[in-house]
């Protein structure tokens, strides 16, 4: 039986091989890329108590693909945003309330609990919630990337 890193790791490469297509690839393929989850450094931003993140694959500007872990406390929660590329998703632990639109709806939100993914498409906004304690998941997707946060009206 595959182990679930393994999995998602496919589940990963599949979509990046997918997003990738008609785009030039280097004409030679690099070393593995191996991360140890206890090096990575994790940072939040200061106006998003509870959120912290932290790059293990690629970078936001990159070229190429990446993989961002995240980490949210209980009771944190992210605003609608949206990013400029397709973001698949994936609980590690924990349960995460997820919405989408472009203003908070809490009766809309769906639950995504530990080892489910799902796909935010390119510019969708959405917005995240850990209501029930502690969750942690990573994004996949293909750089350049970004956030950018909807202001209230």
């Amino acid at each position: 039986m595959m182990r679930r890193w393994q999995v998602l790791f496919s589940l990963c490469a599949a979509v990046l091989s997918f997003a990738s297509a008609g785009v030039a690839q280097p004409a030679s393929v690099g070393a593995p890329t191996i991360v140890n989850a206890r090096t990575v450094t994790f940072a939040g931003p200061p106006q998003i108590p509870g959120l912290s993140a932290a790059w293990a694959i690629g970078t936001e500007k990159g070229p190429g693909p990446y993989l961002l872990l995240v980490q949210l406390k209980k009771g944190a929660k992210i605003p609608p945003h949206y990013h400029p590329d397709p973001r698949i998703m994936t609980v590690s632990s924990g349960k995460l309330a997820v919405g989408f639109g472009d203003s908070i709806n809490e009766s809309t939100m769906i639950v995504v609990s530990s080892g489910d993914s799902f796909l935010v498409p390119a510019n969708v906004p959405h917005y995240s919630q850990a209501r029930d304690g502690d969750v942690e998941y990573q994004e996949c997707g293909q750089s350049p990337t970004g956030t950018v946060f909807i202001e209230r009206r």
